[in-house]
């Protein structure tokens, strides 16, 4: 039986090889036309000895001109047998697909023009050869010759045309493929594989959509080629997929949402803001699907929420509200606490304000929507708030003191919070300089004043080790006690504390009517007394305080008798549970006890003052606080006690104590402040002051007396007591700073000694 070499006439064969073009397209007609016989009579096996013998033999040809004359011949062999074709194709297609890597332009180019012709007459029978005919059309993408480029355009839309038009095409062995060759860096190519998935795509019968994940983060790569012309369509393809996700029941968010998250960090601004804007589009469906993805798609905007441009950002501003209106309406659902609290944290620290800002909003909001779900994963939050109360942003600060104040407000932290807080202070002396001011009069802005000021009193005593920390701390205290307005009410408790006026007046400032009642005489200590049980006083030092603190803090309106905040009682105890951490501070333990009007005891204070050497009395630092006192007494929250000084003959304790102050004052413009203030009391009155002096020094009253509080009706203050305690605190003062002297004493040599 001939073979297929001896079917064709070596006439034939030669002009197969021949350089001219019209030659060897003369042969190939001659082949086309010697198909159609053969397949007209049946022969089918002679046939298939020819298409053998030309892809075998003539398309191995080291020649390229009968490897030429070979895809000439392929493609007459295709159009002589027509509806035959098909059963041959897997004998036609390798030799012409194998031709699209020949080294000669002029065979690539052919080759282009073979396949087109198999492909013209077998149509949707080269389907099921798809993705060998992709796998080389993808490699011939890249041609840098315009000849074969011009071929490849033309077989290129032909093959886009048979897939659209055929009934089945199987998408499931074709994405392996895709997916291998989706990471290109060919512009060409990109060029190619886009066109490729949008003509896939808009085939009705054919679910792209489900297979995304194969090829999404290569086309969200090609978003940033140097070619628009490529980015354009790029875009263009994913912002169709965007738009069918919208109506799509099923789509495995798991791979998508990685890959969105992944370029939400791109260096590339384009490839940024479109995966934000599909975060932004998936979350605005609310979907509960997207609800483990939360911790993910979190850090993704947070990364870029603070980004240099204006329309990124916005855009991750975008997606962190849709995010948390997500979250909102999934109140009954389940998410990850623990990982969105953690990414959370990370980015408390990070190097943008906007995006630490954003971080503890989203804290503030979980304590507000799930309390109970960020306590228990809260202890990695701690270090991230105590850390961002240095923050160079008050804006961050006061985010962050809410987020704390929000956990104290939980059952149970309050002591934590606040004790935590306080232990940051003592290990960073500079924070506690700095911020402590602005931190503990925002905390008792968003908390109750009263338990805040008990509680801490009672951590300073508790931590009464640190002495010079819990001066600090003391002072900064009674400096937010004096001036803030959140603390109002509890100035007018204090007030009551020793039964004096310490109710009817309707703020710090002494208004009015509060200089009508001191002119008329109805503001001495005879006013405004409030009856009840007598206040325990802290005793035997420190260890009281703590006690009544922890009860103070325990109690649902803050006193440690469960007292009200008003009234006499209430003013006592919340006296006695400060006095004892304001005795680090003895210039704030006298503005204290003015401020209760507690001026016998003031005095005696001025006089201990006086007396004592060594410790904090005597310091340039206690001449300072004494400079600051004075002009504390010259602002509003003293208003009552300057009016009082328009009878001195009804507050004698006061006038001594603010002589008492004038002489240990150096001469220095707060000296001659507090002179021109005596100076104004009015003389009469002093001398009724003396007058009443003499007349109980004739009768031998002076000295047995009540003491203050002592007034039936009045609460009982144990001032011996806490006058113990304040010598007891000093003591320790003295005893330090002994310590500290002998440290610096320079050894002596004993043998000279």
């Amino acid at each position: 039986m001939p073979g297929g070499g001896d079917l064709l006439s070596p006439h034939l064969l030669r002009s197969l090889g021949q350089k001219e073009y019209e030659k060897r397209k003369g042969a190939a007609l001659e082949i086309e036309q010697a198909i159609k016989e053969l397949r007209d009579a049946g022969q089918h096996e002679r046939v298939r000895d020819v298409v053998h013998y030309v892809a075998h033999d003539l398309a191995a040809s080291p020649h390229p001109n009968v490897r030429k004359g070979a895809l000439h011949a392929l493609a007459g062999v295709a159009i002589g047998l027509r509806d035959d074709l098909p059963r041959f194709l897997p004998e036609i297609l390798p030799p012409v697909l194998a031709a699209f890597c020949d080294p000669d332009c002029r065979v690539r180019y052919y080759a282009c023009e073979s396949l087109y012709n198999v492909a013209k007459v077998a149509r949707s029978h080269t389907v099921a050869h798809f993705n060998d005919i992709f796998e080389a059309l993808y490699k011939l993408s890249a041609d840098t010759d315009l000849g074969v480029q011009n071929g490849f355009q033309l077989l290129d839309r032909l093959m886009k045309d048979i897939v659209a038009e055929a009934e089945t095409f199987n998408l499931g062995a074709f994405m392996p493929l895709l997916r291998r060759r989706i990471f290109v860096a060919n512009s060409y190519t990109r060029q190619f594989l886009i066109g490729w998935i949008a003509i896939l795509d808009s085939v009705p019968d054919i679910d792209m959509l489900s297979h995304l994940p194969d090829f999404f983060d290569g086309l969200f790569h090609m978003l940033s080629d140097a070619n628009k012309e490529i980015r354009q369509q790029a875009y263009a393809v994913l912002y169709d997929f965007l738009q069918e996700s919208r109506q799509a029941s099923a789509l495995e968010y798991e791979p998508v949402v990685a890959i969105l998250v992944q370029h939400c960090a791109s260096r590339d601004r384009f490839s940024r803001l479109t995966a934000l804007t599909w975060l932004h589009a998936f979350l605005s469906l609310g979907k509960p699907q997207l609800l483990p993805f939360c911790p993910a798609i979190l850090g993704a905007t947070l990364r870029s929420i603070s980004h240099g441009e204006d329309e990124i950002s916005d855009a991750a501003a975008q997606t962190d509200r849709a995010l948390r209106a997500l979250l909102q309406s999934s109140a009954g659902a389940d998410f990850d606490v623990e990982a969105i609290l953690a990414t959370l944290v990370q980015h408390v620290r990070a190097e943008h304000v906007r995006t630490r800002v954003t971080a503890f909003e989203w804290i503030a909001a979980l304590l507000r929507q799930r309390p109970a779900a960020l306590l228990r994963h809260a202890e990695p939050l701690w270090a991230a708030l105590l850390d961002a109360l240095g923050d160079e942003s008050e804006e961050v600060v006061f985010l962050n003191i809410e987020v704390i104040a929000r956990l104290a407000a939980q059952r149970g932290y309050f002591t934590v919070a606040l004790g935590r807080v306080m232990g940051r202070f003592a290990e960073c002396r500079p924070l506690l300089e700095a911020r402590a001011p602005l931190i503990l009069r925002q905390l008792t802005s968003l908390l109750e004043p009263r338990r805040v000021y008990v509680e801490l009193a009672a951590l300073i005593v508790r931590q009464c080790d640190d002495l010079p920390f819990c001066t600090l701390i003391v002072q900064t205290l009674n400096a937010i006690l004096h001036t803030s307005p959140a603390l109002r009410a509890l100035r007018e408790s204090l007030r009551a504390a020793t039964g004096g006026d310490g109710g009817g007046d309707s703020g710090d400032g002494g208004d009015g009517a509060a200089a009508t009642a001191a002119a008329r005489g109805g503001s001495g200590t005879r006013g405004g007394r409030a009856k009840g049980p007598p206040v325990a006083a802290v005793a035997g030092g420190a260890g009281g305080a703590g006690g009544e603190s922890r009860a103070a803090a325990s109690s649902g309106k803050g006193g440690a008798d469960g007292g009200a905040d008003g009234g006499a009682e209430g003013g006592a105890a919340l006296f006695c549970q400060l006095y004892a951490a304001w005795c680090h501070a003895p210039v704030a333990l006298l503005s204290l006890c003015l401020l209760a009007q507690a001026y016998e005891h003031a005095s005696e204070l001025i006089c201990k003052f006086a007396t004592a050497e060594g410790g904090e009395v005597g310091s340039v630092e206690f001449l300072v606080q004494l400079d600051r006192l004075v002009q504390l007494l010259e602002a509003p929250v003293f208003a009552r006690l300057r009016l009082q000084l328009l009878e001195p003959e009804r507050h004698p304790a006061l006038v001594k104590a603010l002589y008492g102050l004038l002489m240990l004052l150096p001469q220095s413009g707060a000296y001659q402040t507090l002179q021109q203030r005596l100076s104004a009391v009015p003389q009469l009155g002093l001398l009724r002051l003396h007058i009443g002096f003499r007349d109980k020094e004739a009768t031998g009253t002076t000295k047995g007396g009540k003491a203050a509080g002592a007034r039936e009706g009045e609460p009982r203050i144990d001032f011996v007591a806490l006058q113990a305690t304040f010598e007891a605190v000093q003591s320790r003062y003295r005893e330090q700073g002994r310590t500290a002297q002998e440290e610096q004493w320079l050894p002596l040599d004993e043998d000279e000694s």
